[in-house]
């Protein structure tokens, strides 16, 4: 992954050290996006293997595509493996939540299904008492992958980190999301003649979940699908 800049003024640089620091802050969000996305949506060509695309991953299908009831709740929760259910988390976008929050309120859901966020302090909503966490990436209410239940502990990321000091790079293997460094690098020879610098940051990564299918043998995905619960079965080398 990689993050270009527009040229900066050196002389901007000079009288506001801050500047740079932003732009750091700006690459580094920028690559966080991209490695979200893929970890969801990733084709696993030139790109990590996202769970939304992954041979593991159990799609469920809902009675009404555009409202999430509790049978779909207890539907997805139960085909998650029962040793990923401490680990594992809810992942939505705002408008699904919102959603959620609706129908939960208007049907007076107990709170073992629906937990509202702030309700006892809990900084995020709970749904079966895993938190629920917003995901952008993921697609609208209605459309398969809007209401995603993962345990990322099962999902592995290889991650290069650069050379430091007398130490040369090295490939690492984390679990979930990846602890990252980027590569910031910059040059001034380009624009020599204007006085600008480029800069140029840097990530080297590849990831897949750990299982090659799901708990159980059966197939869902030959049926359109709305919701997602990610199980898994047997442990597969990462090797592409």
């Amino acid at each position: 992954l990689y993050v270009f800049t527009e040229p900066m003024s050196n002389d901007l640089l000079d009288d506001a050290p801050l500047v740079e620091d932003m732009l750091t802050y700006t690459a580094h969000q920028e690559i966080r996006y991209a490695i979200t996305d893929a970890m969801f949506n990733g084709k696993g060509e030139a790109s990590p293997l996202g769970i939304l695309n992954a041979p593991a991953t159990i799609q469920l299908t809902r009675n009404t595509g555009s409202q999430i009831k509790t049978q779909d709740i207890d539907n997805m929760w139960s085909q998650l493996w029962a040793y990923s259910r401490r680990n594992s988390v809810w992942h939505a976008t705002d408008s699904t939540l919102a959603a959620i929050d609706q129908i939960a309120t208007a049907y007076s859901w107990p709170q073992s299904y629906y937990y509202p966020i702030a309700q006892s302090g809990n900084p995020w909503p709970l749904i079966k008492g895993r938190p629920v966490l917003i995901v952008e990436q993921l697609p609208t209410l209605g459309v398969y992958g809007d209401l995603v239940l993962a345990d990322w502990s099962q999902y592995g990321i290889c991650v290069r980190v650069p050379a430091e000091g007398d130490e040369g790079p090295t490939m690492e293997l984390s679990y979930g999301r990846p602890e990252l460094t980027v590569e910031k690098t910059s040059t001034e020879h380009k624009n020599f003649n204007t006085d600008e610098t480029y800069f140029r940051f840097k990530a080297r990564l590849d990831g897949k979940p750990l299982w090659n299918q799901h708990v159980g043998g059966r197939l869902f995905n030959q049926f359109q699908t709305f919701g997602m619960a990610f199980v898994n079965q047997r442990l597969r080398v990462m090797a592409q």
